[in-house]
């Protein structure tokens, strides 16, 4: 099942947890390399208990697990060898570093989205007061960043090697949680919605191409403003198997087809008295459509429902962010 999930046949089995002390080491999946599997060493985003953690049970001899119970885990899926034996330092430092990630969190804040697109993300990498352990030290550059100085970046997430992803988190104001970004959560839903999101329980994440605007036109004078924080967005889907394409639906029903992984779509939309415009950026069908209730024949009509939720996804994030 390992080799299947990372789609590694030289691989000879899964590592477990080296940190985190007696209750965690050895006890655990490697949390770099199954990151929300629920068996890790400790709790990030979304909790799953995959087919590995099934397998793990079986081969005790103690258990039978249904194995149709299982959870899909999307992190280290068909990410082949490089991700499953090598550290993440040699991704991070490629053309192709995902699911890593090289961003420091900083504001204005450039949105990205979780593995599984269901949530909205910001890269997890942080400053630490002193240089990490030079096996965790991964950068050969960071933007804005004096070489002397990369030592101290890393992930916030100790236990992942401290290899820097892209995490959901919540959104506070004065110490107040304001709302989490996980898209599947109608509670999420903006109230200054400067792209026309949606989050419900037909919502996943997807990239902007552009900071959104709204504009209007009151008494003669127009008013333009933009988004600050962007880069990624939730919206309903609905996915067509027959022609591996998907809509995406905006908040005032309108709709846009993604046919095609990186194709931009440029969306000029009216809701009340605001004009929006910005663009998307489609990703592969696959890394939307893996969730069988977005398909069109089982999916509700084209305009989004903000009340409805999948109540499976209401669980804390733990990255917060001040607004």
């Amino acid at each position: 099942l390992a080799r299947k999930h990372f789609n590694c046949a030289q691989l000879e089995g899964l590592e477990l947890e080296n940190q985190g002390g007696a209750l965690t080491a050895l006890s655990h999946w490697e949390k770099r390399l199954l990151e929300n599997e629920a068996m890790t060493g400790t709790f990030t985003q979304n909790p799953v208990f995959s087919e590995l953690t099934f397998a793990l049970l079986e081969d005790s001899g103690w258990y039978k697990p249904d194995y149709s119970k299982a959870e899909r885990l999307n992190w280290g899926r068909n990410a082949g060898c490089d991700f499953a034996i090598n550290s993440c330092g040699a991704l991070i430092n490629s053309n192709s570093p995902e699911p890593f990630c090289a961003t420091v969190k900083v504001q204005p804040f450039r949105l990205r989205c979780t593995v599984d697109r269901l949530a909205v993300a910001l890269c997890n990498m942080i400053p630490y007061t002193a240089n990490l352990p030079p096996e965790y030290q991964y950068f050969s550059s960071i933007n804005n960043v004096p070489s002397s100085q990369l030592g101290l970046y890393g992930g916030s997430v100790q236990l992942a090697d401290y290899c820097p992803y892209n995490q959901e988190f919540t959104w506070t104001s004065s110490g107040v949680a304001v709302r989490g970004t996980r898209c599947r959560l109608a509670d999420n839903n903006l109230e200054s919605n400067y792209a026309l999101e949606t989050y419900g329980s037909e919502s996943m994440c997807i990239e902007q191409g552009s900071a959104w605007k709204r504009s209007r036109t009151t008494n003669g004078q127009e008013q333009t403003v933009t988004a600050v924080n962007w880069g990624s967005g939730c919206y309903k889907i609905k996915c067509n198997a027959a022609n591996s394409a998907f809509d995406i639906i905006f908040s005032n029903c309108t709709k846009y087809s993604c046919k095609t992984e990186g194709e931009t779509i440029q969306a000029s939309l009216t809701e009340g008295e605001w004009s929006y415009t910005g663009s998307l950026v489609c990703p592969s069908y696959e890394s939307v459509c893996w969730d069988s209730r977005l398909q069109d024949t089982v999916s509700g009509g084209d305009c989004p429902d903000g009340g409805a939720e999948d109540t499976r996804f209401r669980v804390s994030s733990l990255i917060v962010i001040l607004i």
